[in-house]
């Protein structure tokens, strides 16, 4: 995840964004994978129980 998050700082830097706005950016973008890995998570768990 560090790898992905460093490339999408350069890509900011190389586009000369404001840094907050990107960092909120970023930011938000890892919230929401890890929500989503949560949920993929909680899923696998709750299927496993029943087999």
């Amino acid at each position: 995840m560090y790898f992905k998050i460093s490339k999408f700082i350069h890509e900011c830097n190389l586009k000369k964004e404001d840094k907050k706005k990107c960092i909120n950016d970023i930011s938000s973008e890892y919230q929401k994978r890890v929500k989503k890995y949560r949920e993929l998570k909680t899923l696998m768990s709750e299927s496993s129980r029943y087999n």
